[in-house]
């Protein structure tokens, strides 16, 4: 397999100038960049340049993706804009990290060795589909922070093999990893977070099981435009400024002011969490036993009812089949082996497959010289 590599920027709160765009087209010489976006792909070296730099200077996210399993996903925010306990509160080691500029915060994503099933990656579009995460934490909603969160603990966990027999988890550094405050909403996550969780391979079921603490997302003011009123002339007159020079999510800055208003915590709420990655890595397991038992429940039970709809058909769809058969012809074998798929599967139900294996010989007998019918038995498995 050879290599891949695909770095993505995007500028949101401000469009590049042409200085801007200028600038960047001396990193690459195949890099077009647009008002708002440029990227990198490689097959045989490596971009040349600090990627956090290049987010600092010009935009306001990234993501990187190798085909190897590296995954890496930053966001530059405003400095201030993000209080320092909630950066403190769901920072992990050296895969969720914050760091502090003059003018502005990055949050830094970032695991080296992603699963991804042997399967080839594509890194075109997948910024687009995840971006909108970064206006959901400026509006006070955590819940990527919390997932990130989840996603490294779960990280570290594969470290360990916890299901060796010797594994004393009371002794362990898994016991001692506990989760932050679990953000309201965990239970619909929006497109976005979503595709977040999918990018970084978190699965479902730990999704499952962080949300059995949270509450259901608190919905925002319908009626924040009451509190216009209280911002001062020179805040309005600020506001209208920055409307001027095209400052893109402009509505955030004022829904997360008039809800200062409003008396509102800026965040969507959180439960404290207080279990840790074991915990919530066991319980993930029973989720998934769980949900595997109803499965194989349901299946059974529509098996159950499709026989009991066969079974005084059996008959006539035989007659059908083999007419279809005397067809001689490709159309007349498609449509027949469905039908004698079903005729199996009903005679196992009824614990009567020597007699349909007769039928399909006597089919096989009299039809020798037929090598399409023939091919299209032996595939099927008749």
């Amino acid at each position: 397999m050879s290599e891949y590599q695909y770095y993505e920027f995007q500028a949101i709160d401000k469009r590049l100038s042409d200085n801007d765009k200028q600038e960047i087209k001396k990193l690459s010489s195949r890099v077009q960049p647009t008002n708002t976006t440029a990227s990198f792909f490689y097959h045989h070296g490596d971009f040349r340049h600090d990627p956090y730099k290049v987010l600092l200077n010009y935009f306001d996210a990234m993501l990187y993706i190798a085909n190897w399993g590296t995954h890496q996903l930053m966001f530059r925010f405003p400095k201030g804009a993000i209080p320092a306990h909630i950066m403190a509160q769901y920072e992990f080691g050296e895969t969720v990290v914050w760091t502090q500029e003059k003018e502005f915060c990055v949050l830094n994503i970032s695991f080296d060795e992603i699963n991804n099933e042997g399967m080839w990656i594509e890194g075109e579009g997948i910024l687009s589909e995840i971006i909108s995460v970064r206006d959901e934490i400026l509006t006070g909603d955590y819940r990527a922070l919390y997932l990130a969160w989840l996603i490294s603990a779960d990280y570290e966990a594969d470290r360990y093999d916890i299901e060796d027999d010797d594994f004393e988890p009371e002794d362990d550094e898994l016991a001692q990893i506990i989760e932050p405050p679990v953000p309201n909403g965990l239970q619909s996550l929006s497109p976005a977070l979503k595709n977040f969780t999918e990018f970084f391979g978190l699965s479902k079921d730990l999704v499952s099981t962080s949300a059995e603490k949270s509450n259901p997302l608190e919905k925002l003011s319908e009626n924040l435009e009451q509190y216009l009123y209280k911002l001062s002339d020179d805040e309005k007159l600020a506001f209208l400024k920055r409307v001027l020079a095209q400052e893109t999510r402009l509505d955030i800055a004022l829904t997360n002011r008039l809800k200062a208003f409003a008396g509102e915590n800026q965040s969507v709420g959180a439960t404290i969490g207080g279990r840790s990655i074991l915990e919530l890595l066991n319980r993930a397991e029973e989720i998934k036993k769980q949900q595997l038992a109803e499965k194989k429940r349901k299946d059974a039970q529509a098996h159950q009812k499709k026989m009991e709809q066969l079974a005084p058909q059996k008959e006539s769809l035989w007659a059908r089949a083999e007419a279809l058969i005397a067809q001689r012809n490709v159309a007349g074998y498609d449509e027949a082996i469905p039908i004698l798929q079903d005729l199996q599967a009903l005679a196992t139900y009824q614990n009567d497959s020597s007699a349909f294996n007769e039928k399909i010989a006597v089919i096989k007998k009299t039809y020798p010289t037929l090598k399409g019918l023939l091919d299209r038995l032996k595939r099927a498995n008749l």
